[in-house]
């Protein structure tokens, strides 16, 4: 018997960066907002080759979750840093108990 699934996904490359100013523009975020955001460390920047700031891929996703905490919970900077680092000491804590629970099952 023949399984016809069909499988779907998104092939992302990690290497890849925006630049200042283009995350600028596609964000439409201006560059004192971004500085903010840069300067709470809610986000940071790789120095590329050509000795610009740049974005990568994880700083992007990071971004994009603060600016929509700011723009659909009204929150401000600040607020949408706290909510950003409780999201990842929550999922810090998910993946020890993962282990964890994988530990206890492999004892008993």
């Amino acid at each position: 018997m023949i399984n016809n699934q069909m499988v779907t996904g998104i092939l992302v490359d990690h290497h890849v960066s925006l630049s200042w100013h283009e995350v600028c523009q596609v964000y439409q975020v201006d560059e004192h907002q971004l500085e903010e955001l840069l300067a709470y460390g809610l986000i940071a920047t790789i120095q590329a080759p050509s000795k610009d700031l740049h974005f990568d891929l994880t700083m992007l996703g990071r971004l994009q979750r603060a600016l929509r905490l700011q723009h659909d919970l009204e929150l401000n900077v600040s607020g949408s840093v706290l909510v950003l680092e409780l999201q990842d000491k929550i999922d810090e804590l998910q993946a020890q108990l993962h282990i964890l629970q994988h530990h206890v099952q492999d004892e008993v």
